[in-house]
């Protein structure tokens, strides 16, 4: 018997762990942080937070499009800086990490997806459909 279960070995289904529909554990979008500073989604100097178990932290965007946690530390990836800031090994700093603006904070993640829905021309033009929340 083989296919999403597995085969039966033993008496015991072994799952096919090289399923093709197998979910992998991270997604790579292709999109990095400078990405969108390089696009004028996200500016130089901008503010960004995160809050976590109540602790909010604090960063700025560099002219490098790097982030500077208020803490010490430029970090090139959104992650990076939020597995510095928690002190932890794991952290999306994609969904962390939020960017102040004058319609509201909003996800580094959100931003990424207009980023690969709008692309580089509606970013330069600052055609991006405004967010809130």
């Amino acid at each position: 018997m083989h296919g999403h279960l597995g085969a039966v070995r033993l008496g015991l289904i072994v799952p096919d762990l090289s399923a093709p529909d197998a979910a992998p554990a991270q997604r790579h979008y292709g999109v990095s942080f400078r990405h969108l500073v390089d696009a004028g989604l996200v500016a130089p100097g901008a503010s960004l937070t995160g809050s976590r178990s109540g602790q909010q932290t604090t960063a700025s965007v560099t002219a490098e499009g790097r982030i500077r946690l208020d803490t010490g530390g430029e970090f090139d990836t959104p992650s990076a800086a939020a597995i510095a800031a928690l002190h932890v090994r794991s952290w999306n700093g994609w969904d962390f990490w939020r960017v102040d603006t004058p319609n509201g904070s909003i996800r580094l993640s959100r931003i990424r997806q207009d980023y690969l829905q709008w692309g580089r021309k509606a970013g330069e033009q600052n055609e991006l459909p405004a967010h809130g929340g």
